[in-house]
């Protein structure tokens, strides 16, 4: 619901910060590392951590040529709507505790 609301900031202009307040508090850790600040905490790029992310078996590229969750990747990331300078997809977004899954998988 909140990349939703940020969707709508961004390309309406709108103000979203009342709604945004309205929003349950997440009861578990928020999937907020995208691949290359994932990356950051393993010390690889982002282009090796989607590599890395594919080999564990947790994500795979679709049709598109895009990068999409698994069905056990769905279990530690969201695919997160974005509109970002006139373009629009989903951005995965990984939760922090994955990567001791990723040292365990190496």
């Amino acid at each position: 619901m909140a990349a939703t609301l940020n969707c709508i900031q961004e390309n309406t202009g709108l103000v979203v910060e009342t709604l945004r307040r309205a929003l349950p508090a997440a009861e578990e850790p928020i999937c907020s590392l995208n691949a290359t600040q994932l990356g950051r905490k393993v010390g690889m790029s982002a282009r090796v951590m989607n590599q890395h992310l594919a080999a564990c078996g947790l994500q795979t590229r679709n049709a598109r040529d895009e990068w999409e969750l698994t069905k056990r990747g769905q279990e530690w990331a969201e695919a997160m709507p974005y509109c970002r300078h006139g373009h629009s997809g989903y951005q995965i977004l990984w939760n922090p505790d994955v990567v001791d899954v990723l040292r365990e998988l190496a």
